[in-house]
């Protein structure tokens, strides 16, 4: 118990304090998260990219969310990505970008995977890495 509670802390520091992307490796749903904002990397591409100005939901949710301490945005699967896969999430995540227009500033990014995965290093060398 001990340990997820010194989870948690490191988290909300992450994301409060630096707002550093985080990647946590576990079952994310036990920290219950105080976000509606959950995808699957596994879903359509098209739900990574603005396409003929049509925003995905996840990005509409985070537009919504701005200036709320919780906007934070998972995403879910991440080590069931291949590692050129991982390369369509970089603007997202290293840049805090989709389709070349910015996100929310205070968007929080969280990659979520059930076990330890290798990332690519662009992503690795951005994020804060935590295991549950």
């Amino acid at each position: 118990m001990n340990e997820k509670r010194k989870a948690l802390e490191l988290i909300r520091e992450c994301l409060v304090d630096y707002s550093t992307p985080l990647y946590i490796v576990g079952n994310i749903d036990e920290l219950n998260l105080a976000t509606n904002n959950v995808i699957s990397v596994l879903a359509p591409k098209s739900s990574f990219a603005i396409i003929n100005e049509s925003y995905p939901d996840w990005v509409n949710r985070a537009y919504e969310n701005a200036n709320n301490m919780f906007n934070i945005v998972v995403f879910k699967d991440f080590d069931k990505l291949s590692l050129e896969e991982q390369n369509l999430f970089t603007d997202i995540i290293c840049n805090n970008r989709i389709s070349s227009e910015d996100l929310p500033e205070d968007l929080k990014i969280i990659l979520n995977s059930e076990k330890q995965c290798k990332l690519i290093p662009k992503i690795s060398d951005v994020v804060q890495q935590i295991e549950l």
